[in-house]
């Protein structure tokens, strides 16, 4: 938590919708959504009713859930509420594939925000249907430990083609400046 995962989720799927990609963002922390603040909105239905009423014959009700994004063309499905059973049920069975299959039929880029890994296991199983996961690491704060045990499971989670990449995020350029040799060479 407050490692910056939505942050960089909302700024990746920006870039990509103001590059002309047509992109969606899903609000997949079903725990604790945060993404409707990010982008100042209020989340009509959400991600996790969708979820729960997904009827798996049509992906009609899909539009209902989507949002525009005020600053750019990206297309945002939020999450309303926190959920007050276990999330990692629906993305454990085929709910989501379908989810993603779907929405794979019309977007370019779909970015999944997900929560923590270590605390719960939900981003564990998000990180099946991915084709590269972005772990986010905030700098001096994360214990090592913890990052490495987290990656550990990402490894075990993901498929053979998966790609992972780590973000060290929230860096003091302050403090890493001082320690720097070539800094004042750069600065001058």
């Amino acid at each position: 938590p407050g490692e910056g995962k939505s942050t960089l989720a909302l700024a990746l799927a920006r870039m990509y919708a103001l590059s002309g990609r047509k992109t969606l963002l899903i609000d997949c922390d079903l725990r604790k959504p945060t993404l409707h603040k990010h982008v100042g909105l209020q989340p009509n239905a959400g991600f996790i009713d969708f979820l729960r009423h997904h009827d798996t014959e049509s992906n009609a009700s899909m539009p209902n859930v989507l949002v525009n994004d005020p600053l750019s063309d990206l297309i945002l499905m939020l999450g309303g509420r926190s959920s007050d059973i276990g999330t990692d049920e629906f993305f454990m069975d085929e709910r989501l594939a379908r989810v993603l299959a779907t929405a794979r039929k019309h977007f370019d880029y779909i970015i999944l925000d997900t929560p923590p890994i270590d605390p719960v296991v939900d981003g564990l199983y998000l990180a099946r249907n991915a084709d590269v996961v972005f772990f986010v690491v905030k700098w001096a704060t994360t214990p090592q430990t913890v990052a490495k045990r987290s990656l550990e499971a990402l490894k075990d989670n993901i498929g053979s083609n998966t790609q992972i990449y780590t973000v060290l995020n929230q860096q003091d350029m302050a403090s890493f400046s001082k320690s720097n040799v070539y800094s004042e060479y750069y600065n001058s």
